[in-house]
């Protein structure tokens, strides 16, 4: 009989024990549960506020570098804002005025630009009753680089104009004052089939609907 009592009471702690288990098993999962819950929250409520902040970045990066002088290439050119473009169509539009070049064509260029652009060839040839170089510093200096106005003609030089040209590279630069930017490589020279002078040129590029204006024009040195 004592037999029989100590095996009932033995099955009926194994019982117990399996219940306690189970319980403390199903009370495991459901803390789990409620822990990847909370995570998953936190995450998200992470990444909402990182896309917040980076958004919040980028206006006032663009706020930032909306008015920049343009008086000074050797400052501006660190303030471009780089990021990856689709600059085809910019492409074919700088090929076409490189080389069909007509410096009394306003067609391609703001009116200002295109103010400026004559001042400093009209300067730099100095036939009689061309603008002086006090007046071109006094009209042009806080808006064009004049350290970087050593032009003869847009995309070519000499007085003899050139029998060969042609626009090699393209280096999109970044964006800066509502104007996307270009490093244009050019080569050519008078006769046929030369290609014994490069050109380096830095343009401002603005578009309004689906035309392109040169809006800033800078001459670095003879390569």
């Amino acid at each position: 009989m004592s037999k029989i009592i100590i095996i009932f009471v033995a099955i009926l702690f194994a019982s117990i024990f399996l219940i306690n288990c189970g319980s403390n098993s199903s009370s495991n999962e459901k803390t789990d549960s409620i822990k990847e819950y909370k995570d998953s929250i936190a995450l998200d409520e992470k990444a909402e506020q990182d896309s917040i902040v980076n958004s919040d970045f980028k206006t006032k990066i663009q706020n930032t570098y909306s008015n920049i002088p343009e008086n000074n290439y050797d400052l501006l050119v660190q303030k471009f804002v780089n990021k990856e473009k689709d600059i085809s169509e910019y492409n074919k539009w700088l090929a076409n005025i490189v080389e069909n070049e007509f410096d009394g064509d306003t067609s391609y260029m703001t009116k200002k630009c295109y103010d400026y652009v004559y001042d400093v060839i009209d300067n730099i040839w100095g036939y009689d009753g061309s603008i002086d170089d006090k007046t071109l510093n006094k009209k042009w200096s806080n808006q064009y680089d004049l350290k970087h106005s050593n032009f003869e003609h847009l995309f070519e030089d000499g007085n003899g104009g050139w029998g060969t040209k042609k626009l090699t590279k393209v280096e999109f630069l970044g964006e800066l004052n509502n104007g996307d930017w270009f490093k244009l490589t050019i080569k050519g020279g008078g006769g046929e089939n030369d290609f014994s002078t490069t050109l380096i040129r830095v343009i401002k590029v603005i578009r309004k609907g689906n035309t392109f204006y040169v809006d800033n024009f800078i001459s670095l040195t003879k390569e």
